[in-house]
């Protein structure tokens, strides 16, 4: 890797600016005077592991920073951060400010383990620790945002807001409508916007028929997290379709969507 951030590398050493967290690593020095050496080796190195002290930084991105329970289970709301030096306080606290205490109902904890990153474009693997509110037979209030706080004595300290809501059935798809512009005589086209899928992975169920047939066509389209255009193909010219469109995931289904539809045109 080439370091980008050196002011200067003259007699031996090198200058890097702004140093961060990412700048942490081994250097690597190789030179050469166009000699040989005994082992006819031209090439001649050596190295400094440099590790750079840092404020508490959270290993999560903010898509990632909510968290799913059941009513009536445990649930485990868990955190990976960097802190060199390691933390001297870590807290959780409810969204009035109060610190959350180790009880029947929680449990706080903080641990070692490995966490991937990425410095320079590489996929790198830290010494990491691991912050963890447990939350034991969980109820509807549990349901709320917490705020995560480290402090290691680099600065202020850091806090975090970390969303806690309840697994679900996916939302109802919004939006959903026959596309005059995208039908032909022999397709139609159905839009939608995806809903939440409140915990787990969604994917959408359409389903079709003639007016005057028993059999639906069933199909399964992935969530694509944007507006979604799926053409049915291969339809009769001139002919009415009654078309149902619903989410589902591992917990269950969303409320179904209803559309008549004419390959010669639109019937709402």
């Amino acid at each position: 890797m080439v370091i980008s951030k050196v002011l200067n590398s003259t007699n031996g050493v090198i200058e890097v600016q702004n140093v961060q967290l990412q700048d942490s690593g081994t250097y690597i020095c190789v030179a050469n005077n166009g000699i040989l050496d005994r082992k006819q080796k031209l090439d001649q190195s050596g190295n400094n592991t440099v590790n750079v002290k840092v404020s508490p930084k959270i290993l999560l991105k903010v898509d990632d920073r909510k968290f799913f329970g059941k009513l009536g289970f445990a649930a485990n709301i868990t955190a990976p951060f960097y802190s060199n030096p390691p933390p001297q306080t870590l807290q959780f606290k409810f969204q009035n400010g109060t610190v959350i205490t180790n009880s029947n109902k929680y449990t706080v904890s903080f641990f070692k383990g490995i966490v991937k990153d990425t410095f320079y474009g590489k996929e790198v693997e830290l010494d990491s620790h691991f912050a963890q509110l447990q939350i034991k037979n969980e109820e509807e209030s549990d349901f709320v945002n917490y705020t995560l706080i480290i402090d290691n004595g680099i600065g202020s300290f850091k806090s975090w807001i970390l969303e806690h809501v309840y697994e679900n059935t996916p939302n109802v798809p919004r939006n959903v409508s026959l596309t005059k512009e995208l039908s032909t005589d022999n397709s139609l086209t159905v839009q939608w916007n995806p809903g939440n899928d409140n915990g787990h992975k969604q994917t959408f169920i359409l389903k079709y028929r003639k007016v005057s047939d028993m059999v639906w066509s069933v199909i399964s389209i992935l969530d694509m997290g944007y507006l979604i255009n799926y053409t049915i193909s291969g339809l009769t010219s001139g002919t009415y379709y009654e078309i149902i469109l619903y989410a589902s995931n591992t917990v269950g289904n969303s409320k179904e969507s209803h559309l008549i539809g004419k390959t010669t045109g639109l019937l709402f």
